[in-house]
């Protein structure tokens, strides 16, 4: 066990007049993912309300994060089995573990993961009676099927994350596709949808952008889409190559940036060049920093996210929060909360549609204008809502339990 900003674990042991929040996640760092983002996007918030310890496994490469976060962290016997699908933790063989959790004062668990951390703090918390939160991410099946490319040990993990979910005393679905997912799958606990959010502000360091746009060797003189996300199929990345040639035929000055790694980068990549779009698509990598992240959103003109199978997507906040809208599938999680035409664009799954969207938003630039604006007012929600909203389902299970 290993345990990081450990003076700030006094607050928790001596128990005030805050909630004691214990924040349970499998996926944490160093693997970069949605859940990891909302976990410590909701760590960071949370701190300002009441006392927090984020409870994840120990693995390998980690260390560069935990010197950049200021709540507690507990991180239990584990290792790391990849960057890309993250630490696997043995709670249950942990016994400085085991002691030091049994010795905090906890008022609720929230889980935002369905493994072993999951399975041991689901035992605790029955056996403790503390009220127990469920965070629903993922659809599962689609996520599982992508790791371990077998419809029978997906179907069992599957079935395995809904056995949890049902332990809870609520489940908290990020949208409405995932709550209806959950349903399908015979979710039997209570469920409120709480959307996800981002810290992200306004960025207003034009000099910084400046540097970022000749580091990136950004093109100011056309119009610039941008994919950010892990780079694998099941994000229906084929799509974004089917769009690019579409784009080019009619002859569209535009740029399209990928932002991001992930399993199928090569894949997608080889599709580019056999595609001859090596001159309008370009791979900027990974890119984690957070004011450099803030910098290249800011310059961009539209983000554009073809998944079918997210229940949300964090990112389209975070480029609301730079005044940039998003361009998603109709009817799926990503969509959800944008308004085609006000404060976003959607339209059908295929490479045709998306392109003959982005042609007809830069037809008018006045009502580009517009729904830049209105993005950046309906979707650039904070995750301090988001904590403030959880305090008060918190108090609303407390008294329940």
């Amino acid at each position: 066990m290993k345990i990081y900003n450990e003076e700030k674990l006094k607050a928790f042991k001596e128990k005030g007049d805050k909630k004691n929040v214990l924040i349970v996640s499998d996926a944490f760092y160093p693997l970069v993912g949605g859940a990891t983002i909302v976990v410590d996007s909701l760590a960071r918030s949370m701190s300002k309300f009441c006392n927090v310890i984020v409870v994840v496994p120990d693995g390998k490469g980690a260390e560069e994060f935990y010197k950049k976060i200021d709540y507690p962290v507990i991180a239990c016997k584990g290792f790391l089995i990849s960057k890309n699908i993250g630490c696997l933790g043995f709670p249950e063989l942990d016994g400085k573990f085991k002691k030091t959790i049994k010795d905090l004062k906890i008022d609720v668990i929230h889980i935002h993961s369905y493994f072993k951390l999951a399975k041991f703090f689901i035992k605790f918390a029955k056996k403790r009676n503390i009220p127990l939160i469920i965070h629903g991410h993922s659809k599962f099946y689609e996520e599982y099927l992508r790791s371990s490319h077998s419809k029978l040990i997906a179907k069992m993990l599957t079935k395995g994350a809904m056995k949890q979910l049902n332990s809870a005393d609520c489940v908290l679905p990020v949208s409405n596709g995932a709550f209806e997912r959950y349903n399908e799958l015979g979710l039997k606990t209570k469920a409120i949808i709480v959307p996800n959010a981002t810290e992200l502000e306004y960025f207003k360091d034009q000099q910084f952008i400046d540097e970022m746009i000749s580091k990136f060797n950004i093109d100011l003189d056309c119009k610039k889409l941008c994919f950010l996300s892990r780079i694998t199929k099941v994000k229906n990345i084929d799509l974004l190559v089917d769009m690019c040639q579409k784009l080019k035929l009619n002859k569209l000055n535009f740029k399209f940036y990928i932002i991001g790694f992930g399993e199928d980068e090569n894949y997608l990549k080889d599709r580019v060049n056999k595609a001859g779009l090596d001159d309008v698509v370009k791979f900027l990598g990974k890119v984690t920093d957070k004011k450099i992240k803030s910098a290249l959103m800011q310059v961009m003109d539209l983000f554009v996210f073809p998944s079918l199978v997210d229940t949300s997507c964090l990112v389209k906040y975070e480029f609301a929060s730079q005044k940039v809208p998003t361009l998603c599938v109709k009817n799926t999680g990503p969509s959800e909360d944008i308004i085609d035409g006000e404060n976003g664009y959607i339209a059908e799954a295929n490479g045709d549609s998306f392109a003959n969207k982005v042609i007809e938003i830069f037809k008018d630039d006045k009502k580009y204008q517009e729904i830049k604006e209105k993005a950046y007012d309906s979707l650039g929600k904070s995750w301090d809502d988001v904590s403030l909203r959880l305090l008060q389902i918190y108090d609303e299970i407390i008294k329940n339990k």
